[in-house]
């Protein structure tokens, strides 16, 4: 989309497992294929778990492999290269120390053991596992109370949100079907926390993760059309909102190489189309909980912002 892109990279539990086939086999979905995804489906797995059962069946190991957070995201990717025939090479790495959702602090501590460690008011043993650059940038956001290290405010939201919406307006929202939007509500009046609501949510069926984006559609009332309309046109825009030198070129390469409109404040978007309003719309929304969330709220300047530019 951008033009420029040659290499993307990331992280894997484990590099060498055989990517190749099980892209071709979720692209050209074979019968035995589809025929293990829909038995798995039948037994009340989520479709991920299905999916990674019906490749362990042609592939064996493949169901352990998905287990790991990094490796499912490295195929979403890579299947998405693949579907698109774009022209990127993928660099995967292995990844290093703790698993994704360990939440103990650790020599390579996981992203949830940190904002753990953070809300519990371990800033300083928390931010000397991360990397300097990274380690400043937290503390500032904190000392300047621009970051959200304290999941109840968000649940105050979301529960105020939840419990004043009848289940059928909940229904509505993208993803939330077969009835979970009772469950949802009810749990909600018994729940003191976010994790506690996300856990008595939680079932073989809708594992933790999908409750959390429920968690996001329902804040923000994105609902199913709109939902899938977003993710079969893609992205309408490109959005920049900071640059060094180097991004300054990169950006000079894009005017001419990005086959989307390139914006660096909000307003453009609205003129560009109606989709792309419609994006906009969803992204002040998301910056404006998120100014709910954190300390020193800047409320109302989301739209007007500029873009952050470091000499």
């Amino acid at each position: 989309m951008t033009g420029i892109v040659t290499h993307i990279s990331f992280g894997l539990e484990s590099p060498d497992w055989q990517m190749d086939k099980i892209l071709d086999i979720l692209i050209e979905e074979p019968e035995p294929f589809k025929f293990c995804l829909k038995k798995e489906m039948e037994k009340g797995y989520s479709f991920v778990e299905s999916r990674a059962k019906a490749l362990d069946k042609m592939i064996p190991g493949t169901a352990e492999n998905l287990k790991g957070s990094n490796n499912s995201l490295a195929l979403s990717y890579m299947l998405r290269i693949k579907k698109k025939n774009w022209d990127i090479k993928a660099v995967p790495i292995k990844r290093l120390g703790a698993g994704y959702h360990e939440k103990e602090l650790a020599e390579f501590s996981s992203a949830t053991a940190i904002r753990k460690a953070i809300a519990k008011g371990e800033v300083t043993e928390a931010l000397i596992r991360l990397p300097d650059f990274s380690a400043k940038i937290l503390r500032e956001a904190i000392v300047n109370g621009r970051a959200c290290t304290d999941e109840e405010r968000f649940w105050n939201i979301l529960r105020a949100k939840l419990i004043s919406s009848d289940a059928c307006v909940i229904s509505q929202c993208a993803e939330i079907g077969e009835g979970i939007e009772y469950l949802l509500k009810e749990k909600a009046l018994k729940s003191s926390s976010f994790g506690e609501w996300g856990r008595a949510c939680t079932s073989r069926r809708y594992p933790l993760s999908r409750v959390q984006r429920h968690a996001i559609h329902i804040l923000i009332n994105l609902d199913h059309w709109t939902n899938r309309a977003f993710q079969r046109t893609g992205p309408p825009y490109i959005r920049i909102l900071g640059m060094n030198e180097n991004g300054r070129k990169m950006l000079r390469r894009m005017r001419k190489t990005a086959s989307l409109p390139v914006i660096t404040k909000c307003g453009p978007a609205f003129s560009i189309s109606e989709t792309a309003a419609r994006v906009m719309k969803y992204e002040l929304i998301g910056s404006e909980i998120w100014e709910e969330l954190v300390p020193s709220g800047e409320f109302g300047v989301e739209h007007s912002r500029k873009i952050i530019i470091e000499e």
